[in-house]
């Protein structure tokens, strides 16, 4: 039970991810924080969680552009007594099409949704976890972060900011304990995505990493940009990894002066 008398908060957590990363979360002993957009969604999800009397279960509804949703949010993180991690998992693909024929509203709103609010969330979360005497913040990037995605460039542009803010972000947080990590997910059978699948159970890796990264064997791994597929994410904790290394970063080609 690694998260035994943890707090962890999920948002999107009724999606495809959300919901596979709420079962495992549930199964190692964390008491959750779940939001989404509607309430029914989430009394589905919870209704699947076995009951179990010494995990605690809350449902968070509030849409992510509500201008109250950062007092709610807080009010609930006070109700459960603070939190230990943050899955920043809840995003909107935006706009389909060439950046200059979308609707130009659309396009700064997904940047709202899948950065800002996302980073909203990081600065009502960290003083609770600066009390606890650290954390965890697990933020969903990919689509685009590590590769351009032409006629998505809100999600993109957003999932690509969101990896350097990650790194930012673990460097403000170093002292305090707090561990913040980005991750590439991979392609998963979620509203986003309707293509084809290869993978028997494409949730399999990329959840087996947000536990790992959420977790106290991954102490100290932080700032960092990993690949779920890609990556051999399992051994990270074992060896001081180079400061540019999973970051996102530009090479200078050998032919040019130091």
């Amino acid at each position: 039970m690694i998260f035994k008398g943890k707090t962890v908060l999920i948002t999107g957590a009724a999606g495809g991810y959300g919901t596979r990363l709420t079962q495992a979360f549930h199964e190692e002993g964390a008491h959750l924080i779940l939001h989404g957009r509607n309430i029914a969604p989430l009394e589905a999800l919870k209704a699947t969680l076995p009951a179990v009397a010494s995990q605690k279960i809350a449902l968070f509804d509030r849409d992510l552009k509500d201008q109250t949703f950062s007092s709610a949010l807080k009010q609930a993180i006070e109700h459960a007594g603070g939190v230990d991690v943050v899955v920043n998992n809840a995003a909107e693909q935006g706009p389909i099409g060439r950046t200059w024929e979308v609707d130009p509203a659309a396009w700064a709103q997904t940047i709202e949704i899948d950065l800002i609010l996302p980073a909203s969330i990081c600065q009502i979360a960290i003083p609770f976890m600066i009390k606890k005497g650290g954390g965890k913040i697990v933020n969903i990037s990919g689509g685009g972060a590590t590769g351009t995605r032409p006629n998505f460039s809100a999600y993109a542009a957003a999932k690509t900011a969101i990896a350097r803010f990650s790194e930012c972000l673990a460097d403000e947080a170093r002292e305090f304990k707090i561990d913040v990590n980005a991750i590439a997910p991979g392609v998963m059978p979620t509203r986003m995505y309707s293509g084809p699948i290869t993978e028997a159970d494409p949730f399999a890796e990329p959840v087996a990493l947000c536990l790992y990264l959420a977790s106290p064997q991954s102490n100290g791994v932080s700032g960092k940009l990993i690949s779920a597929i890609w990556d051999k994410w399992r051994t990270l904790h074992e060896a001081p990894i180079p400061a540019d290394t999973y970051t996102l970063k530009r090479i200078i080609p050998p032919t040019v002066p130091a």
